[in-house]
């Protein structure tokens, strides 16, 4: 069975309140969901917030019903996570969540930093994405996305720290161009 017609099989049963839906839920994507809560919390702490990201998707579903279901899993994991680190760790922040974020808030666009979200900017990301080569997407993805430090990377990727830097400044300039390019504005770039 496919991916798209397994994650349609578990949305009509959460749709239909089913309880086995969650099962199912967990079931397949637990492990996935794991590795991001791990990249920003400790053990104990990320599997606490897959268990409340589950959670929430069984109180969100219905009325919502996401086009893309581990997308929008992912996603609430994630938030969940940095909200319990920024509450958890709020003056002691983890230097490298406070790297991250002042690495990527050159290519922050402002209606999604104000809370405008319709999906286009999805669209926009995933064309720019596309676009880069298959090592400079993925570096972007495991920093941006999954918080994967640059001792990391460079050991994954088997060079140094100073070129992942080099290569993520790089991306993330090309990435600010190109939403400029489609008529995003870019946060700290208003007239």
């Amino acid at each position: 069975m496919s991916d798209e017609s397994k994650d349609k099989e578990i949305l009509d049963l959460l749709w239909a309140r089913r309880e086995e839906g969650l099962v199912e839920l967990a079931g397949l994507y637990e492990k996935r969901l794991l590795a991001i809560a791990r990249s920003i919390l400790p053990e104990e702490e990320a599997a606490e917030c897959v268990n409340d990201a589950l959670l929430t998707v069984w109180e969100k579903i219905p009325p919502n019903r996401p086009d893309y279901l581990f997308a929008y899993l992912a996603v609430i994991c994630r938030n969940i996570a940095y909200d319990r680190l920024r509450f958890e760790k709020a003056k002691k922040r983890r230097i490298e969540v406070v790297s991250l974020c002042e690495e990527i808030v050159e290519c922050i666009p402002i209606r999604t930093v104000q809370g405008e979200w319709n999906g286009e900017l999805e669209q926009i990301m995933a064309e720019f994405l596309r676009g880069l080569s298959r090592e400079k997407r993925i570096l972007f993805v495991r920093r941006y996305w999954y918080g994967d430090s640059l001792d990391m990377l460079s050991k994954n990727f088997g060079c140094s720290i100073s070129r992942i830097k080099s290569i993520l400044f790089r991306v993330r300039k090309q990435c600010r161009d190109y939403l400029e390019k489609e008529g995003v504005w870019i946060w700290g770039n208003q007239e």
